[in-house]
């Protein structure tokens, strides 16, 4: 069953532009964790500078093997920004796909 995460914080405002354009680096490269489907960074509309990056794995366990490699990157990202974010997983029961 797919599995869905959001990580989630708020990112200075003068640092925004920063943070975008390392998410950016993040998925221009060349090999992702085994299971990684897609991953979204989504922008608050509401609240400046609150930002989740989304990302639909294959299975829970392929979440449990990268984590056991290493640190998962998003949470990474923040973390470079001087945030701690909060983490979310879902399994996804239903979808148009």
């Amino acid at each position: 069953m797919k599995i869905i995460t959001f990580v989630k914080g708020k990112i200075p405002l003068e640092k925004t532009k920063e943070f975008e354009d390392e998410y950016l680096k993040l998925i221009k490269q060349e090999k992702f964790p085994e299971g990684l489907i897609k991953s979204n960074l989504l922008k608050n509309k509401n609240e400046e500078g609150v930002y989740k990056i989304e990302t639909i794995w294959k299975s829970f366990e392929a979440i449990e093997e990268m984590r056991s490699q290493e640190k998962p990157a998003s949470i990474v990202l923040f973390e470079k920004f001087g945030v701690s974010p909060s983490v979310e997983m879902y399994e996804i029961s239903e979808s148009t796909e």
